[in-house]
């Protein structure tokens, strides 16, 4: 139940997240991710550890592989007249910028040594930038294919499109990480009032 997921232990957090990991992908709806893998997402990058993080990260990492697969449902559905193929693009379980923040924030929390939360956290915003592109350049092409057939299916933009949050965050994990080249690296992102922060913080 999602009101016990608070007082989850790891153990009983890591089984929820392999058994989503063995959901089908069209099972995972947007629905379900707002009702059950937010708050999933919540606890484990609550725990404030490298595991929290590594769990929250793989729910991520489970919604985005299930939207690529509604991708290419839609896309066969747009070449074929079965029935069997019509998927709701609206369905797709998008992670929200809530979602992409939260495991910024774990693994920038998780007191990792020598950066590593604070590189795992770049990578995460990394990827949300990727994906935000990717879908993009997707949509545009279901425009462009519409002007010569009639499509099926409605592509939309919904990827979450990363803002300050998201930058802060990352920042944030640097000026958490004390290590020397922190500052250099918050710098790459930026931020005025986390770069002194973490100057501040390295000893330098």
């Amino acid at each position: 139940p999602v009101e016990d997921l608070p007082f989850a232990t790891l153990g009983e957090l890591e089984s929820y997240v392999t058994a989503i990991e063995s959901v089908a992908s069209l099972s995972i709806t947007h629905a379900y991710t707002q009702q059950y893998l937010f708050p999933l997402v919540e606890s484990c990058s609550n725990l404030r550890s490298r595991a929290g993080a590594r769990l929250a990260e793989r729910i991520l990492a489970r919604c985005l592989e299930c939207v690529e697969q509604y991708r290419h449902m839609i896309d066969d559905a747009d070449n074929h007249d079965d029935e069997e193929y019509i998927v709701e693009w609206r369905d797709a379980p998008h992670p929200t910028k809530d979602m992409y923040t939260m495991v910024t924030d774990s693994w920038g929390r998780c007191g990792t040594t020598g950066g590593y939360g604070a590189r795992r956290a770049k990578l995460i915003l990394d990827l949300m930038i990727d994906e935000y592109e990717r879908e993009k350049n997707w949509v545009e092409k279901g425009y462009d294919l519409e002007q010569k057939k009639k499509r099926r299916s409605k592509k939309t933009l919904d990827a979450a499109k990363s803002d300050v949050v998201n930058y802060s965050s990352v920042m944030n994990a640097w000026a958490m990480s004390n290590v020397r080249g922190g500052p250099f690296e918050a710098e790459n992102v930026s931020t005025f009032n986390t770069v002194i922060k973490t100057w501040a913080r390295s000893g330098l």
